[in-house]
């Protein structure tokens, strides 16, 4: 991460100071929906490990339909499993969340290298260049994750998934039409929540990743912008958003939209040394 802080040494004046902070807010918008999108993107993938938190009254009643199964004298390691349960997925979700802590301070400490504007001091044309493989890396990564969300088939929310079953199981064997309906209508319930959640985790990834285009070719065109036109650029550009309804946004549209973007970068001569860069 050293790169991103010495990425922009900033005395001088290269610019009018209404531009560096049109700049400026460029970047942190991109820092807010970046972050936005990471914390999304995070409690979606906790939530296909650890599922939704029961209640007492709900833990109570499976926990009791358990041990009613198990029929027998309750030894040790049943004990402990019934210690332990709705804790088993925290060790998996520990090193997850350090994943996603460490992931989210590159698009933190990208906006913060634009700072100095509050300082006094204005962008020289040569220092925000030597910005811009930093946020064209941190945008293509982002469509990368929506690409990997919607094709990847795993991201379930697998203990919920898990107590429909069970009910399920339960009402087929009391037979009983209104259990059955009942548990029938939690299944598409988990189904409808996952796909809402799913869509709603895509769709703010991609938001973020214009906001990164936006600040992308914001540096990479900066000496020839005014400070209107990148302000126009970022409301343009996020307007597209504002009125999606997650319930019925066409995910794959979008996908494929950010993902002809992508491969235009990738293609494009003038990025290639680029994205040979680190960001470290």
């Amino acid at each position: 991460m050293l790169l991103l802080a010495c990425c922009l040494a900033l005395p001088l004046s290269g610019c009018t100071e209404e531009k560096a902070n049109a700049l400026q807010v460029a970047a942190k918008q991109f820092r807010n929906e970046s972050l936005s999108a990471l914390d999304l993107y995070e409690s979606f993938t906790i939530s296909t490990i650890r599922g939704t938190r029961e209640n007492q009254d709900e833990t109570v009643a499976f926990l009791v339909g358990k041990l009613k199964e198990h029929g027998k004298k309750v030894d040790l390691p049943i004990f402990n499993a019934l210690l332990n349960y709705g804790h088993e997925s925290d060790a998996a979700v520990e090193p997850l969340k350090e994943e996603f802590s460490e992931l989210k301070k590159y698009y933190t400490l990208f906006a913060s290298i634009f700072d100095s504007v509050q300082r006094g001091h204005y962008f020289n044309k040569e220092a925000v260049a030597r910005a811009e493989h930093v946020s064209i890396k941190l945008t293509l990564q982002l469509i990368q994750y929506a690409e990997t969300l919607k094709e990847h088939s795993g991201y379930m929310f697998t203990a919920d998934r898990a107590r429909a079953l069970d009910r399920l199981n339960k009402a087929l064997e009391s037979n009983n039409d209104a259990d059955l309906r009942s548990a029938v209508e939690d299944i598409l319930s988990i189904r409808n929540r996952e796909d809402t959640a799913k869509a709603a985790v895509i769709t703010q990834l991609l938001k973020a990743a214009e906001a990164g285009r936006i600040v992308t070719e914001s540096i990479k065109d900066y000496g020839n912008l005014t400070a209107n036109d990148i302000l126009n650029n970022i409301t343009d550009g996020l307007n597209v958003f504002a009125g999606l309804n997650i319930a019925g946004v066409d995910t794959d549209g979008l996908i494929a939209k950010y993902a002809d973007y992508a491969q235009s970068v990738r293609s494009d001569p003038y990025w290639g040394p680029v994205l040979d860069m680190p960001i470290n």
